[in-house]
């Protein structure tokens, strides 16, 4: 088991533990139904992640592009960990998938790689000139 998955796999023991004493404690009158809601969100969030993880892996990317990729990994667990789940921190990742892309195509080298790249298609700035003149001039 990676150092990664052994961190979490504490984190997730954690949480569920956080849990049990937050439900134990709403027995006997110490928490509320809100405490208990907010202890099961945060166990729930926390196990969707590894579905979530798969989108800023960096694995597979050459050593010179994995530093990008890191940077983003570790960002994006920030926002799933400290981020209320809701329809913003969807937005959020959303925009931080974006922007780990542009960034890992902005580190290609200009040579005809940075046109294609691992079987994305790099949007092409002189193809969308040339459409993007034509559409005007009608």
């Amino acid at each position: 088991m990676g150092e990664a998955t052994m961190t979490e796999k504490t984190r997730l023991d954690a949480l569920e533990a956080q849990l049990r004493e937050t439900r134990n404690r709403f027995a006997v009158g110490e928490a509320t139904r809100a405490d208990v809601a907010q202890a099961e969100a945060r166990l729930a969030t926390s196990q969707a992640w590894p579905i979530r993880e798969a989108y800023f892996a960096y694995a597979h990317l050459p050593p010179n592009l994995q530093i990008v990729g890191a940077r983003f990994y570790g960002l994006a667990q920030f926002v799933v960990n400290e981020l209320p789940d809701c329809a913003e921190r969807t937005v959020v990742l959303r925009k931080l998938l974006e922007a780990k892309d542009a960034a890992v195509r902005a580190k290609l080298p200009e040579e005809g790689s940075a046109r294609t790249m691992i079987g994305h298609t790099v949007f092409d700035p002189d193809k969308f000139n040339t459409v993007s003149s034509s559409l005007r001039s009608r």
